[in-house]
């Protein structure tokens, strides 16, 4: 099966079986960087993908090589994450034997300062402070940030569908 043909399938299945914000973040991956990485490579069937060339791909991520820039090691393991996804799934539907990508190890990462956190008492006179915003409907959005930890974009896209009310 064509590289091309497999992303797309891939994707169709993401698109169906996966949150708005995953699917897109993979049709990202699989059809910017990787697809980019893999045509330079001069792969074209995903039965050429070897542990090897993901390897490569990982390398080339992290030193930011050709037109991708240089990213952090977290959102390269996201990216790996992705291919994992992938390429487990083309196994199980029978495009392949074994998955290239079955023994890719994420990248250790070192843990950066990410800054003070709010206090409790500070969380709720941020909870406090959004009821007076937009009629007090920014309070749920505020509670379900701090709640959650979900970023910015993630809570845009939250669907009532992606929440499992009986939790």
């Amino acid at each position: 099966m064509a590289i091309e043909h497999a992303i797309q399938k891939y994707l169709n299945y993401s698109k169906t079986n996966h949150s708005p914000m995953n699917y897109q973040c993979s049709a990202y991956v699989l059809n910017g960087p990787f697809l980019s990485f893999i045509r330079r490579k001069r792969v074209r069937y995903v039965t050429q993908v070897t542990p090897e060339i993901i390897e490569d791909y990982k390398a080339s991520r992290l030193k930011g090589e050709s037109k991708s820039r240089k990213i952090k090691p977290t959102s390269i393991n996201r990216q790996i994450t992705t291919l994992k996804t992938m390429f487990k799934r083309l196994t199980e539907w029978g495009y392949l034997e074994t998955s290239p990508t079955e023994k890719t190890s994420k990248i250790r990462c070192v843990e950066e300062d990410i800054g003070r956190c709010l206090s409790q008492v500070e969380c709720g006179q941020l909870l406090q402070a959004s009821r007076k915003l937009n009629g007090g409907n920014f309070y749920y959005v505020v509670a379900t940030a701090l709640g959650t930890g979900l970023r910015k974009s993630e809570l845009k896209n939250l669907r009532v569908e992606d929440l499992d009310l009986k939790k």
